[in-house]
């Protein structure tokens, strides 16, 4: 059986079907006009992967015929395929400069429906590995020549695409004012 991964569960929860066989199992053997008329079939997974040998089937029953034939299980295996569609968001921040150094003020967000997502961010887009971290909040500035550009990347096992994103954090100048302050002199023919 094979899904598209969506946060739910897939598979079979030891649910016993009667009719419509052909969707869920392959039957060799019968004879006659023998048919199959109950199967049990269990094996359930939630996160994106190929489970070899996960659905197992039990209690098959072929009528009144049952006791005629020795009944062999064969496992199946249980697919569910990544979505492709992981996005990240990271919001930009400002501050007007004080002399403290500050970091963006959100961590980035993802539209992951589940599954453990993983979040880094670098000062460059190409950054090696090593240069990224889980920890936003060791990128700061502090002075206005300190803006920067932050790149954040999110994956997710459920997810095939790596998600990218950036943001910029900013330091404003602010306003200082230097006042002359008035000066008076008595008049002594020089220059003051």
């Amino acid at each position: 059986a094979s899904y598209d991964y969506d946060g739910e569960a897939h598979g079979e929860d030891n649910a016993t079907y009667t009719e419509n066989f052909d969707a869920k199992v392959t039957v060799s053997g019968l004879k006659g006009s023998d048919a199959l008329t109950s199967i049990t079939l269990n094996g359930q997974e939630t996160n994106a992967g190929v489970y070899t040998g996960k659905i197992a089937a039990s209690a098959a029953a072929v009528g009144n015929a049952t006791g005629n034939y020795t009944i062999r299980y064969v496992v199946g295996d249980l697919t569910i395929n990544q979505l492709d569609s992981l996005t990240v968001e990271l919001g930009s921040s400002g501050y007007d400069y004080d002399g403290d150094a500050h970091a963006l003020e959100n961590a980035a967000t993802t539209n992951e429906i589940g599954g453990e997502t993983t979040i880094l961010y670098a000062l460059s887009e190409d950054a090696a590995e090593d240069a990224w971290t889980e920890d936003l909040n060791s990128l700061t500035a502090t002075n206005v020549t300190d803006s920067k550009t932050i790149y954040v990347k999110a994956t997710n096992p459920n997810y095939s695409n790596v998600a990218t994103g950036s943001a910029t954090l900013t330091i404003r100048p602010v306003t200082l004012t230097v006042t002359a302050k008035a000066q008076s002199y008595d008049y002594d023919g020089e220059a003051h």
